[in-house]
C-alpha cells in the first residue's frame, strides 16, 4: 500500500496510520508513506516503531518515503 501524504498534514497521516494499525492488528502490513519533510518522515517512523512495526526512511527526489513493515503483536 502506498499513501501519498505530500499534500496533507503530518497529524492527519498519523491519525490515518493509527486507524490502519488498529485494522491490521496481528496481520502483516507493508506500507510506504510519501511525505515532504525529513522531520515528518522521522515522526512517522517513530510512531510506527512505537506501534511495533519496522520502519525506515529514504530520501527520494524532493520528498521522503517511510516504509513500514511487520506484524504488531496487538498487545496494547
Amino acid at each position: 500500500m502506498v499513501i501519498d501524504a505530500r499534500e496533507i498534514g503530518p497529524q492527519e497521516i498519523l491519525t490515518k496510520l493509527k486507524k490502519i494499525f488498529e485494522e491490521y492488528r496481528e496481520k502483516e502490513i507493508d506500507i510506504e508513506i510519501l511525505i515532504m519533510t525529513q522531520s515528518d518522515a522521522k515522526r512517522i517512523k517513530a510512531f510506527a516503531a512505537m506501534s511495533g512495526y519496522n520502519a525506515n526512511v529514504e530520501a527520494k527526489n524532493g520528498y521522503f518515503a517511510t516504509h513500514i513493515t511487520g506484524i504488531s503483536c496487538g498487545c496494547a
